[in-house]
């Protein structure tokens, strides 16, 4: 007699695989095309590049996408805090896929055209300005990199410094979320690379 065994693996046990850190990167693995879709395709899909600011059983993954970023310049921005910041580019913390099903969902139920200057402002900031009051490290990453933090202060270092925002600043609007135990599921299915992040190439522009 020959006994069958199934083994079920649990949604903890695959967490348990991975040990995700906030600062931590991931890159996105696409599919590999063939020559054939290659040569037909007249568009560049480029992986998404994210890096992690938060990952708990409770609340899930939060990652903001670093390599999206909108038409909007801080500058475009009716609000003060951010004029010192007015020329780098404000990132799309979530997928542009993501985005779309928003607007959509908010088509469905609004009928108002205007964008609040809320919708428009970051959410987020990255920065690698040490000691600036209300920001928390993000220790996974592979060198100083913070999230967060008084905005005012971090300005009126930079212009007492008189150090460039570029490179040191990344501004975000929205941010890409996974539930509990999803984001380790999409890692044992190969989707995600998980790598340290490397602080200059998050702030990159």
């Amino acid at each position: 007699v020959i006994a069958i065994v199934a083994v079920v693996v649990s949604p903890a046990s695959v967490a348990d695989a991975y040990l995700i850190e906030p600062g931590m990167g991931l890159l996105q693995q696409l599919p590999e095309e063939t020559p054939a879709k290659r040569s037909s395709s007249t568009a560049t899909t480029r992986p998404l590049e994210i890096v992690i600011f938060e990952h708990t059983d409770v609340a899930g993954t939060g990652g903001l996408v670093l390599n999206c970023p909108t038409p909007l310049q801080l500058g475009n921005i009716a609000i003060p805090r951010f004029q010192m910041f007015e020329k780098l580019p404000l990132m799309l913390g979530c997928s542009l896929e993501e985005e779309e099903e928003e607007e959509r969902t908010q088509a469905a139920v609004t009928t108002t055209t205007t964008v609040p200057v809320a919708e428009m402002s970051p959410w987020f900031w990255l920065h690698n300005i040490d000691n600036v009051s209300g920001s928390f490290p993000l220790t996974g990453a592979a060198g100083p990199l913070y999230m967060g933090g008084n905005l005012e202060e971090a300005a009126e270092r930079l212009q007492s410094d008189n150090i460039d925002p570029k490179g040191r600043f990344k501004f975000f609007r929205k941010y890409k979320h996974w539930k509990p135990h999803q984001l380790e599921e999409e890692l044992e299915l190969g989707l995600w690379k998980l790598v340290p992040q490397d602080p200059a190439k998050a702030l990159e522009l």
